[in-house]
């Protein structure tokens, strides 16, 4: 769980990067994933355009680097542990309304990986004290301990044809470890961005009773289908 917390966080570092417009990639994230049962393998990975690939290789071994030297505050770890508790209520919430082959499956995948099934309640009265207890540090000393002693491969895929090879990469690499790293900078809390204007009239009804579906018109220009369903108890989905 502090391994998992620690890597929420870093995700949400890249997260927020990403909507730069100077950021050298598209996308990032870093985790662990489990290799048929034979290796857990603890990973950072960026999208980027090829001329960037070297300032992206750069930015993760930093920002990865930064948050192993110096971990994560209590604003990032407050985010964290309350989007994790949101996702374990909504779980319990909705699994009276979960679909049949969604449980088939997941009873199935864990005898395939020889582990016990368990309900989002289960999960939850499990793993709650500690995420509720969680701390910073526990966080930055899973991370450090998944990255100490690693001998890391460094790979760089593309349709384009690099002649230097793995030197080059190598080079921009070890070049990076070099570099020193300062503590992580929040931004401080902004006001909303986004003004919606005044809100809409109701100005026409109507009802398609055969498919369960209400129609609205507004008063601002606004059209709004509505369709209550039982698949999903408790959620509400907006396209």
């Amino acid at each position: 769980i502090p391994l998992n917390m620690a890597y929420a966080m870093l995700n949400r570092r890249l997260e927020k990067m990403a909507k730069n417009t100077d950021c050298p990639f598209i996308s990032a994230e870093a985790g662990r994933m489990e290799l048929l049962e034979t290796a857990e393998v603890d990973a950072i990975q960026a999208r980027a355009d090829y001329k960037n690939w070297k300032t992206a290789l750069t930015t993760m071994e930093q920002e990865l680097r930064r948050a192993v030297e110096f971990g994560f505050n209590k604003e990032e770890l407050a985010e964290a542990r309350s989007n994790s508790i949101s996702a374990a209520e909504n779980a319990i919430k909705s699994w009276p309304t979960v679909k049949s082959e969604d449980v088939a499956s997941a009873i199935a995948q864990s005898a395939a990986q020889d582990k016990v099934f368990t309900m989002p309640q289960e999960d939850w009265a499990i793993s709650r004290e500690v995420v509720e207890n969680l701390t910073p540090e526990q966080c930055q000393a899973a991370l450090k301990e998944a990255w100490t002693g690693a001998f890391p491969r460094v790979i760089v895929t593309s349709n384009k044809e690099n002649s230097q090879g793995s030197a080059e990469i190598m080079k921009a690499y070890r070049e990076s470890q070099t570099a020193k790293v300062q503590p992580y900078q929040a931004d401080g809390r902004k006001d909303f961005s986004y003004k919606f204007g005044d809100p809409g009239k109701v100005m026409a009804r109507t009802e398609t009773t055969d498919l369960g579906v209400t129609q609205l018109t507004l008063s601002n220009g606004v059209r709004v289908n509505l369709k209550p369903t039982e698949f999903d108890k408790d959620s509400i989905n907006i396209t």
